[in-house]
């Protein structure tokens, strides 16, 4: 997988913690971490081993309901807590991209790199 594209966006956003792409069956494919400083430690479970099988049941589940509700496909989940915040976006049919950022980060600058890198990755994937 190419994880350069992946270490880009993480470089690209400062308050990123990590990045991962996933299948949609919640298999990282890869994922690039790195250390933010924050007051609020960053979450054990922030780890695309246990993250992506649960993560990806609530995407596909919202991805269902878009389509019985007809609101056309899911692009876009946020995800915000005292402890981070995360962002997912489908890439394609059959992946999302996640960034996880410190809680305080620019969620604007994240989504607008997720919409950026998305089609990059989308070329590479297909």
């Amino acid at each position: 997988m190419n994880t350069p594209l992946l270490q880009q966006l993480s470089e690209a956003c400062a308050d990123a913690v990590a990045v991962l792409l996933l299948r949609d069956d919640g298999v990282p494919i890869a994922q690039v971490s790195r250390s933010v400083s924050t007051d609020v430690a960053r979450p054990p479970s922030a780890t695309s081993e246990s993250l992506g099988p649960q993560l990806v049941g609530v995407l596909l589940e919202v991805r269902r309901t878009a389509q019985v509700l007809e609101y056309g496909a899911m692009a876009e989940i946020e995800v915000s807590s005292d402890r981070l915040t995360l962002l997912v976006r489908a890439v394609g049919l059959r992946h999302y991209l996640a960034l996880i950022l410190a809680p305080d980060g620019n969620v604007g600058r994240g989504r607008f790199l997720l919409r950026t890198f998305g089609p990059r990755l989308a070329a590479v994937l297909a």
